[in-house]
């Protein structure tokens, strides 16, 4: 590996991580702060509720909500073509996203593509799949700023987070790819994570567009608690407290 190459990468995978990881927990202790700071005071509970902090309906109110996050059924605003083309893309998109990040886990050791034999080969989960994943949501990423771009309704309410976002998510899928496509040594690669992170490759991928999917995804992490993209981490937590809360009130009724 050429010196200078060496050191870019040391710094991508060596020294920008611990950046990454500080800026993302900041911004994590920020939004608690500013959550915990701005609560609503706290009301007091009519003798006529049930103080019982987990009841049927919350239980019935979490798993209906979940469903409803799962199956993006927010995109049906209007039963219309248009919506279901939109529903159609983001779903596909997640999913597609999901599968990718747990792909991201097998070269670390968290699963092995023997358990799914039974699903299908190791070649088409390690190679095919992933291959075809990345362009599908490569190309919803895209339609997505495009639609931002042309449709003027979307135009009107977007602003420089909703570009940066997808510009990042763009670039990452697009390096990613690239690594699938572009040349390659037919030899096993190590790539060191800080602080203890190894990611076993059976091939040496292109180290630029390595460099480059490494650097976009960080800046995705760092970024992603000051953006909409927080909803990912947030949502679960949000829905299990909205319906705990929820169902406690209007669940818990004396009879």
């Amino acid at each position: 590996m050429d010196t200078n190459l060496k050191l870019l990468m040391d710094f991508i995978f060596g020294t920008l991580p611990w950046v990454t990881y500080a800026t993302f927990l900041f911004g994590i202790s920020l939004k608690l702060y500013t959550w915990f700071s701005t609560s609503p005071p706290s009301r007091t509970v009519p003798s006529s509720i049930s103080r019982t902090p987990i009841s049927a309906e919350s239980i019935r109110l979490t798993i209906g909500q979940f469903i409803y996050l799962l199956l993006f059924q927010g995109r049906f605003i209007k039963p219309k073509a248009k919506s279901f083309v939109l529903w159609l893309m983001s779903f596909s998109a997640h999913i597609s996203l999901f599968l990718i990040l747990f792909g991201h886990l097998r070269p670390i050791g968290v699963w092995s593509a023997s358990w799914f034999a039974w699903m299908a080969s190791e070649q088409f989960l390690t190679r095919d799949l992933p291959f075809y994943l990345g362009w599908v949501v490569l190309g919803g990423f895209s339609l997505l700023l495009v639609r931002r771009v042309v449709d003027r309704s979307v135009r009107s309410i977007s602003g420089f987070d909703d570009y940066f976002l997808l510009a990042i998510l763009i670039t990452i899928f697009l390096a990613g790819n690239m690594m699938r496509v572009s040349p390659y040594i037919h030899e096993s690669f190590a790539l060191r994570i800080s602080p203890s992170i190894v990611m076993q490759l059976k091939e040496t991928p292109s180290l630029i567009w390595l460099a480059v999917h490494g650097i976009a995804a960080q800046v995705l992490i760092m970024y992603m608690p000051f953006s909409k993209l927080f909803h990912i981490i947030a949502s679960p937590f949000t829905i299990l407290a909205y319906s705990i809360r929820h169902g406690r009130l209007y669940g818990g009724m004396k009879t």
